[in-house]
């Protein structure tokens, strides 16, 4: 058993184009066909859904091996929750309402083996392919370090001020901008077209392909994928698959006439 290179990694190092979606039903059929789809990214939306652990890893059995690579979305850095899906081959974590530069280091501190971060060692884990894939346990941490995957959404006034600190943190490979959570720290709550929405968003952005990170963000709409690209975004969250599934349905009630 060979230890694959995450495919997604370089291209996230390198800024070539992505594409995402997060998974909000917990069901790996989802999952089975993004990966069909070709899809790169796919995120675990474990902040504002129900997805027990066990559900996680039918999911990542069906990504993992594959192009695909999987991240877990969670809003809060719990070491060993996080070291226990990574163990189960998670392709990373995705930090949501980041904090700061402190909380980020945190997170990398909880993904990454030594020297990197403190993650705690299991050589037989799935990941590992329960000890079958790297058998070298001296260039395990650093394969492993080279493979996992930090994303950051900004989306908190704290996180806005410290952005600067933040990009400097080298083993982050991407930061993406929570545009609904962005409204109520500008005081236009849900008004995502605002001015002062916009505007932020634009200079958040700018400050992430400036410091070299890729970028991702929402594209709903043709538009909207010009304009990210203009923006330097390299990134394109398309839909979560249940927004996928209501805009399906949605298109086939319009055309009957519902």
């Amino acid at each position: 058993m060979e230890n694959m290179e995450n495919q997604v990694k370089r291209k996230l190092k390198e800024r070539q184009e992505i594409t995402s979606v997060f998974l909000r039903i917990p069901d790996p059929a989802a999952a089975e066909l993004m990966v069909a789809e070709e899809v790169d990214l796919l995120v675990i939306d474990q902040e504002h859904y129900v997805f027990p652990e066990e559900m996680i890893t039918q999911i990542l059995r069906v990504t993992n091996n594959t192009k695909t690579s999987c991240l877990i979305r969670v809003s809060q850095v719990e070491q060993e929750k996080i070291g226990r899906l990574l163990d189960a081959g998670a392709g990373g974590i995705l930090l949501a309402d980041a904090k700061d530069a402190k909380q980020v280091k945190e997170l990398v501190n909880a993904v990454k083996y030594a020297p990197l971060g403190k993650r705690g060692v299991s050589t037989e884990s799935r990941s590992n392919g329960y000890g079958l894939k790297t058998k070298d346990l001296k260039a395990f941490p650093g394969i492993e370090n080279q493979n996992t995957i930090i994303g950051v959404i900004i989306e908190t006034q704290s996180a806005i001020e410290a952005l600067d600190e933040i990009l400097k943190i080298r083993e982050v490979d991407f930061l993406s901008v929570g545009t609904m959570d962005l409204t109520y720290a500008c005081n236009v709550p849900g008004e995502t077209k605002h001015r002062s929405v916009i505007k932020l968003k634009r200079e958040i952005y700018k400050k992430i392909t400036e410091a070299g990170k890729s970028a991702l963000d929402k594209v709903f709409e043709e538009a909207d994928i010009e304009a990210a690209r203009k923006n330097g975004i390299n990134c394109f969250y398309l839909a979560s698959d249940m927004e996928l599934m209501k805009r399906g349905i949605e298109s086939r009630l319009s055309a009957l006439g519902c």
